[in-house]
């Protein structure tokens, strides 16, 4: 069948066609924060290529991490590992300038319960926990204090009453 269409409708038609076009690449939100998977880590860099499976499994290389506090001297970093879910974002309107804002933590695992009044650091079985009345509890197979000074409540440990620690 035939259909003898006007000017004006297969214009209408034609800008309807692009529209659906435009918006079948802008609405995947793709200039948004994706899940990816750590494909492989480059020390040498401190980078990471990242696979992201909602773009086809496209492989971003070179993503920058974000730390949630830096100094020149210190910060805390996740331990990245292959096979990890991480959040990406891209700084621009294309694959370039990609950023690793966090880690995603894996399914039915709380690393600090929600509710209580404890900021805890956990690396394999050793941990650290402090709570809001200033109690500070230290797990681990050895704990080894080093400095020229170790005291506490003002006593000075490398010395005691039998000697030198």
């Amino acid at each position: 069948m035939l259909i003898n269409e006007s000017y004006q409708t297969k214009l209408q038609n034609f800008i309807k066609m692009i529209d659906n076009r435009i918006h079948a690449v802008f609405n995947r939100n793709f200039f948004g924060i994706y899940e990816g998977t750590i494909e492989s880590i480059n020390d040498i860099q401190a980078t990471l290529n990242i696979s992201i499976p909602t773009l086809d499994n496209v492989l971003i290389e070179n993503c920058r991490v974000c730390t949630p506090g830096i100094s020149s001297s210190a910060h805390i970093m996740p331990k990245f590992e292959v096979g990890a879910n991480v959040l990406i974002i891209f700084t621009s309107f294309k694959f370039s300038n990609p950023i690793v804002i966090g880690q995603i933590s894996p399914i039915n695992t709380i690393h600090t319960p929600l509710g209580q009044d404890v900021i805890t650091i956990v690396n394999g079985i050793g941990s650290i926990n402090i709570n809001s009345n200033g109690d500070i509890s230290i797990v681990g197979e050895a704990i080894t204090f080093n400095g020229t000074t170790i005291t506490a409540n003002g006593e000075d440990l490398t010395n005691d009453d039998i000697g030198t620690l």
